[in-house]
């Protein structure tokens, strides 16, 4: 991902019931910072890359992605 990349969810998915109750599981999380997220048109654009201070708030284990990659 690149700044100024749009994620988005496609038309035909807007309807999509997992996806609606994701979002609106999510209605009061906060989003990154690196991200600027529209929760009501299903998308989000890219701000800039992810620090590594960034990722605190999410549960990573960084030696399985090694192992993942690695193999």
């Amino acid at each position: 991902m690149q700044p100024d990349d749009v994620i988005e969810v496609r038309e035909k998915s807007h309807q999509n019931p997992m996806i609606l109750h994701a979002r609106d599981a999510t209605a009061h999380a906060p989003s990154p910072n690196w991200l600027e997220v529209d929760r009501e048109n299903l998308k989000a654009r890219v701000l800039g890359q992810p620090k590594r201070s960034d990722l605190v708030q999410i549960q990573l284990n960084e030696q399985l992605i090694v192992e993942l990659y690695s193999k």
